[in-house]
């Protein structure tokens, strides 16, 4: 027993606890080692105030918090985390807030590491952020000085000037009130009209009433933008891809399939239509490499937009909705590692219905952070192909004329059964159990190797069960049951039998069953195979025509129901194969075995 217990405590869930604190400006940042729900989290400074709390909605489960909090270097502070176990105490000291975090020089913006290369002739945005390390107010200068070639940008910024040595110098002069008080400045100057071939300095520096704070350089070197180009490029799109960029084997290659019935479609549920409502939510994606040969890191700004192919336009159903994005633009920020390459996964917005079908093109531009144009452009070509209108009508059609027939047939179910002999609904269950067990069981339980081996063209193997088993069983049901309702009865209770043994129940087996039967009755009905009654015998000239028939319009109306129902795609080519061959060759074959076996069974009748 003792073991026994302490195997339990071993094997006791750990209880959460802090596992570190750490701090940022306006911000701590607690983590726990592991997951828990927590209601709320109090920090609480050494005089016993608070300073700062965050409330959680029920349920909320996590094993990192932050609290905005602005906090005061060395000072003890008590975090009382509340979770559903328990409530955490836990003591911590601040750090001392170092220099970079006061004083921070980008150049261009974005930009955290202090080797760049720019392009010539560009005008590029750098940033200055300055912040009081104190409680009292400071006066702070920041004096910045370019090399030589760098020119100031008329009405950029007046605080740009250029001095007696024929370098820009930009200087601020900042009134900071307390801790709590910071500054971020742009600045904008112009690059070298002719590259230089070594890395010259930005230096700044931070002075109060004449004593230096804080100095910073940023070594920099002008570089043409052909080279540029050639260093920082797109190396590779995939279009389109997943929301990870990974490729989908549903998705065509350099293809967008789109909906033609989404109007339509609206107007029938009552949902009002809007070409906005589409250009809110991605389409779809596509992945971009950033390749970087350059022997420094480099921050870009990938800018993305759709033109048409022949004319250059850009397309305005490509671009996302203006009250999610208000520039109207695709883009990211791009941090690429010297020597290495960065994937990145942008959206594609589109509005289906006024997009026509045709090639268009992706044109990509690779923008320096600050800068004022590109240094390189990458085009990549795709075509727009729209879903035909066929899937929907032939689903939509299918579906109301299997209605109709279902509610006929149970409708008059009495008086259609009335005309059948109690042998011969005993043999018809009998044929349906039978062709269960040759076509269903074998069919599903050998549909995943089928796949495996032959991918698309799995339908050459299993067509001999569903193509071949199957018209053998029913050829030769109606040559000894010729009567209107034989294949419906037959269907049905297949349909049942898989909902009970294999677990096939759907509402979408239901239409497709019912779609086959009103074809089969239709087509047996029209070549006479159900008029003439037992006494006359059964055409087989017209069991070949109405079988094919029958099974060819079924395998239309059941892919191109796939195609609606499930968002699929299937090539033309495609679907005419899976209908000659099991529509008509598999049937056709299956028929021919069916009569042979149908004449002898009804010998045997007789």
């Amino acid at each position: 027993m003792a073991f026994i217990v302490a195997g339990f405590g071993s094997c006791a869930k750990k209880t959460a606890d802090i596992e570190s604190v750490s701090f940022s400006r306006g911000a701590v940042h607690i983590v726990l080692n592991r997951a828990a729900r927590i209601s709320s989290v109090d920090i609480i400074d050494e005089q016993g105030n608070r300073r700062g709390r965050a409330v959680f909605p029920h349920d909320y489960r996590n094993d990192h918090i932050t609290v905005n909090c602005e906090w005061n270097e060395k000072t003890e502070y008590h975090i009382s985390l509340h979770t559903d176990e328990r409530n955490i105490l836990y003591n911590t000291v601040s750090p001392v807030y170092g220099k970079e975090n006061y004083y921070a020089f980008q150049f261009p913006f974005g930009m955290e590491t202090k080797r760049v290369a720019v392009p010539v002739d560009t005008e590029i945005t750098g940033s200055v952020r300055v912040a009081n390390s104190m409680d009292s107010p400071r006066d702070i200068s920041v004096r910045i000085m370019f090399p030589a070639g760098f020119s100031p940008v008329d009405g950029k910024d007046g605080r740009c000037l250029m001095n007696a040595g024929a370098r820009v110098e930009c200087t601020f002069a900042l009134r900071l009130a307390n801790r709590y008080d910071s500054r971020i400045i742009p600045l904008t100057v112009k690059s070298p009209a002719n590259p230089t071939r070594e890395y010259r300095n930005i230096s700044m520096t931070v002075s109060e009433n004449g004593a230096v704070l804080h100095t910073d350089n940023i070594q920099i070197r002008v570089v043409n933008s052909e080279f540029l180009g050639k260093s920082i490029r797109v190396s590779r799109v995939a279009f389109p891809t997943n929301d990870k960029g990974e490729p989908d084997e549903r998705l065509t290659k350099n293809t967008l399939h789109l909906s033609t019935v989404t109007r339509l479609r609206a107007i029938l549920t009552g949902e009002k239509y809007r070409e906005t409502n589409f250009r809110q939510l991605p389409f779809g994606f596509f992945q971009v490499t950033v390749k970087n040969t350059l022997g420094e890191d480099a921050v870009v700004l990938l800018k993305a937009c759709i033109v048409d192919a022949e004319s250059g336009e850009r397309v305005e159903a490509f671009t996302p909705d203006p009250h999610v994005n208000p520039l109207g633009e695709v883009f990211a920020t791009v941090i690429v590692k010297r020597e290495a390459s960065t994937k990145v996964v942008l959206p594609v917005y589109v509005e289906p219905v006024s997009v026509r079908e045709g090639d268009y093109r992706l044109l990509l531009s690779l923008t320096q952070m600050g800068a004022d144009r590109p240094f390189s452009t990458c085009e990549h070509d795709f075509r727009v192909e729209k879903h035909p209108i066929v899937p929907f009508v032939a689903t939509v059609a299918g579906a109301v004329l299997a209605g109709a027939f279902l509610f006929v047939f149970f409708i008059r179910f009495r008086s259609i059964m009335s005309g059948f002999k109690v042998r011969w609904i005993v043999l018809i269950s009998l044929y349906g159990a039978v062709g269960f067990v040759l076509v269903n069981v074998p069919g599903t339980l050998f549909m995943d190797v089928f796949r495996a081996l032959l991918g698309p063209f799995s339908f050459l193997a299993s067509g001999l069960f569903f193509g071949v088993v199957q018209y053998v069983l029913w050829t030769s049901l109606i040559m000894l049951v010729p009567r209107p309702g034989t294949m419906s009865l037959v269907m049905a209770v297949r349909l049942l039998l898989s909902w009970v043994l294999l677990g096939n129940l759907s509402l979408v087996s239901i239409l497709w069953m019912a779609v086959h039967a009103l074809t089969a009755e239709a087509a047996l009905w029209g070549a006479g195979a159900t008029r003439s009654g037992p006494e006359r015998g059964v055409g087989a000239a017209g069991l070949f025509v109405a079988f094919a028939l029958s099974e060819s319009v079924a395998t239309f109306f059941n892919m191109e129901s796939v195609v609606f129902l499930y968002r699929l795609y299937y090539a033309d080519w495609y679907i005419a194969l899976n209908i000659l061959v099991g529509g008509v060759f598999y049937t056709v074959i299956g028929t021919a075995l069916g009569l042979s076996m149908g004449k002898r069974l009804r010998m045997v009748v007789e």
